[in-house]
């Protein structure tokens, strides 16, 4: 993850990360990405999900505009969940009341004092976070059906539990009673709004799990499966294969991320061994740590 101010009159560079976000901090800020131009008016933002593109932003000295970069190398299942949705460019308003995480980051980006880099990873990822709410509220967008869901009261509690605790030997009648309602009425409104059954839904969402513990983590198969909701290495192993035509083992051995390229990258995962963050309404920042 990488920040940098735009204060020139012009800043050109190739993205490299999977998510670059350009903010406009004070005055009109010319951008464009790719294919794609864009002019952002102070506190909007431009989302780009095009990786390797060259990025030309222009800053206007008269009226003093400058812009905020940062580049995040999202990765894995969770990540897609979250990344997949957005288009090759989303231009986002500016938040009602003004975004305070950008004068901290600005601040911090100034300074030379001791965490800064720690610092601004965490304020960067808060940025993100709010920058994707942002873009979710729009009526126009192309919200996940997991983001929408959320406002359910009887799928939204549910989804909090399964992203919560994978690892639970949740059923229907389970996770029914949890919610208050009887089977039916949560198994039907469970697929109304999330175009999939509850225990197919629950199935993915551990699979998902389990693939980036393999990537991100030492833990065993045998460990991974008792945190996702698998009686066994050979149970998650069966189903891991089923659903990704490759075996645990052999999907660690492909992708393994060595510890310098975690560092470099947002995961949307929480600490090294925990479960890959929930989705429930986004992380907070906290969450986000690798």
């Amino acid at each position: 993850m990488t920040s940098t101010l735009l204060d020139a009159d012009e800043s050109a560079f190739v993205s490299s990360t999977r998510l670059t976000l350009i903010v406009a901090l004070e005055g009109t800020v010319h951008c464009r990405i790719g294919e794609y131009e864009v002019q952002l008016a102070a506190g909007e933002a431009a989302l780009a999900t095009l990786g390797g593109v060259t990025v030309l932003v222009v800053t206007d000295p008269a009226q003093c505009s400058r812009a905020l970069h940062v580049g995040y190398d999202v990765r894995g299942s969770i990540a897609n969940r979250v990344v997949d949705p957005l288009p090759d460019l989303a231009r986002v308003p500016a938040a009602p009341g003004g975004c305070p995480t950008l004068g901290m980051i600005e601040a911090e980006l100034r300074s030379d004092i001791p965490g800064r880099a720690a610092v601004l990873d965490l304020l960067n990822e808060l940025l993100l976070v709010s920058t994707l709410r942002e873009w979710f509220a729009l009526p126009d967008s192309p919200t996940p059906t997991w983001y929408a869901a959320h406002t359910d009261p009887v799928v939204g509690q549910t989804l909090k539990r399964i992203h919560d605790r994978p690892g639970e030997p949740w059923t229907v009648d389970s996770l029914a009673r949890a919610a208050g309602v009887s089977r039916a009425t949560l198994a039907s409104r469970f697929t109304q709004l999330m175009s999939q059954p509850l225990m197919a839904y629950l199935t993915d969402w551990r699979l998902c799990c389990a693939r980036d513990l393999l990537t991100t983590s030492d833990l065993s198969v045998e460990s991974i499966a008792a945190r996702v909701g698998y009686s066994s290495a050979s149970a998650v192993s069966a189903a891991f294969t089923n659903a990704y035509g490759v075996r645990p083992g052999a999907h660690r051995r492909a992708h393994r991320r060595l510890p310098d390229e975690d560092a470099m990258g947002t995961n949307f995962r929480s600490a090294r061994h925990r479960m890959p963050l929930r989705t429930d309404g986004l992380p907070a920042p906290n969450e986000l740590r690798q």
